[in-house]
């Protein structure tokens, strides 16, 4: 089988590499697995995408720029053509006999419910996020929705530091704006609970950066992280800043970690680190808010309150829960995220793609 697997242009180049180099986005780390474990299976796959100096074959996978085939797209031509995000790909015109939208956002932007159309199936993420593409596009068939979820790299978490004996060491990885700058505040608090506590910070603000010049906004937030995590304020609050790193380094990190602590109010559409958290042993303190009810398994998820004051009281509640009061309860749920998160993986997901591929080619 042919497949095509489009993401497009991105803010910097991208590819395999960067995985363990740096790390990538939820979308592209999703796409580097899926096309890697489709060609284990012997089809053919390329992937167009930003990937100037990351052009050629890796682990079976064709990797060449979009622009290449926006110049000529007869280069699109295959049996099954995925477009992860670009909901504008079809306007390529790519002949293919089964086409597909991956959906990573909460939706597609509005006035574009005519491209969703000629795509034969729409890829949502959960279930959460197929009843709000319904909602959102209302002329959509039902029919044409389809959950698939995401995945892990579960050989990363195979090795995990036993939860009884894990210091009080917490990884935050995602965007800051989707609740560090909460977390940075409750610091001196769960400091407080634990003064052996360490946060450890994983991320780049290299593209944040580029937006913020672009659209001119964003600047002074920016500083106001970087203020907070870099310099001598943050080594004495004992906030570690490492920047980006390849996902390796970083499921070590959270495999030494016992709690995930995300206190953030961003509608999830998957969360690929709450499952990388639960297969590393964390247990999850976080929001109960779209698609995390349907990928935090253990844990606690506070509802998304009225008043911020009891969000964060509640927040803090169970910080203490966890690490004062009742430890055990951790090291039980620790265990059973974990067996769940691990069942998550990007192979079993590949196989799910082609028994609906087979599907739908038997009858095209």
């Amino acid at each position: 089988m042919k497949i095509t697997i489009w993401t497009g242009s991105a803010w910097e180049p991208w590819g395999p590499a960067s995985v363990e180099d740096g790390g990538i986005g939820g979308s592209e780390t999703a796409a580097v697995h899926m096309a890697r474990e489709l060609a284990r299976r012997g089809h053919e796959v390329t992937c167009f995408g930003q990937h100037t100096g990351f052009e050629g074959t890796w682990d079976g996978v064709l990797y060449r720029n979009f622009e290449a085939a926006i110049t000529d797209s007869s280069l699109l031509d295959c049996d099954v053509f995925v477009s992860s995000r670009d909901k504008r790909a079809l306007r390529l015109k790519p002949h293919a006999r089964y086409k597909v939208l991956w959906v990573h956002d909460i939706h597609v932007g509005d006035d574009f419910e005519q491209e969703l159309l000629k795509y034969d199936r729409i890829w949502c993420l959960t279930e959460w996020h197929r009843k709000t593409l319904q909602g959102y596009y209302a002329h959509v068939s039902k029919s044409k929705l389809t959950v698939i979820r995401n995945g892990i790299d579960a050989a990363r978490f195979v090795q995990v530091e036993p939860h009884s004996t894990r210091k009080p060491h917490f990884v935050y990885s995602s965007s800051p704006d989707r609740g560090l700058n909460v977390l940075l505040d409750l610091w001196p608090q769960i400091k407080a609970l634990r003064s052996d506590a360490e946060l450890h910070v994983y991320y780049g603000f290299d593209t944040w950066e580029k937006m913020a010049v672009r659209n001119k906004v964003g600047q002074a937030q920016i500083a106001w992280f970087k203020e907070r995590l870099i310099g001598e304020r943050a080594e004495k609050a004992q906030i570690w800043y490492h920047g980006r790193v390849g996902q390796a380094e970083l499921a070590a990190a959270f495999s030494k970690s016992p709690l995930w602590l995300y206190p953030t109010g961003f509608k999830e559409t998957y969360c690929i680190t709450a499952l990388e958290a639960q297969a590393a042993g964390a247990v999850p303190i976080s929001t109960r808010l779209a698609a995390l009810s349907e990928t935090v398994k253990v844990g606690t998820l506070i509802a998304p309150h009225n008043t911020e004051a009891r969000y964060r009281t509640e927040f803090l509640d169970a910080c203490k829960h966890f690490l004062i009061t009742h430890p055990e309860e951790a090291t039980k749920l620790s265990g059973e995220g974990r067996a769940w998160a691990m069942e998550q993986t990007w192979s079993k997901l590949a196989d799910a793609w082609l028994a609906e591929f087979d599907t739908a080619l038997a009858e095209s």
